[in-house]
């Protein structure tokens, strides 16, 4: 939604200033952002909507090993995709990385008290 806000770890760091769907139906999104703000290399981003039916969790991440890591290990992408499971409070979800690695699985998530 445009003038939507922008938001890092809760704090307002800008607004949508556009929003259009392409021909393949992907979003096109264009984000005002402070200037100020020096983003990694590595940043992902979500869209959220109110329409989403359950809540979740969706992480990624860039690893890159060490130059001493065995030869099997290779830069890579992860993600991972929670989804709130209200009766048992937990992040239920499955995880992947590279390909060739064939790590992949689910995952619970709870608080510990």
């Amino acid at each position: 939604k445009k003038r939507a806000q922008v938001v890092i770890g809760g704090v307002r760091v800008g607004q949508v200033k556009s929003i259009a769907l392409a021909d393949d139906f992907r979003a096109l999104v264009t984000l005002d952002v402070d200037p100020k703000l020096a983003l990694p290399a590595d940043t992902s981003a979500s869209i959220l909507t109110a329409e989403a039916s359950h809540p979740m969790l969706v992480s990624t991440y860039l690893n890159t090993p060490r130059a001493d890591a065995v030869g099997t290990m290779h830069m890579h992408h992860g993600t991972a995709t929670h989804y709130l499971d209200e009766q048992s409070n937990t992040l239920d979800g499955d995880y992947y990385t590279g390909r060739d690695r064939h790590t992949h699985g689910t995952m619970k998530l709870a608080r510990a008290i």
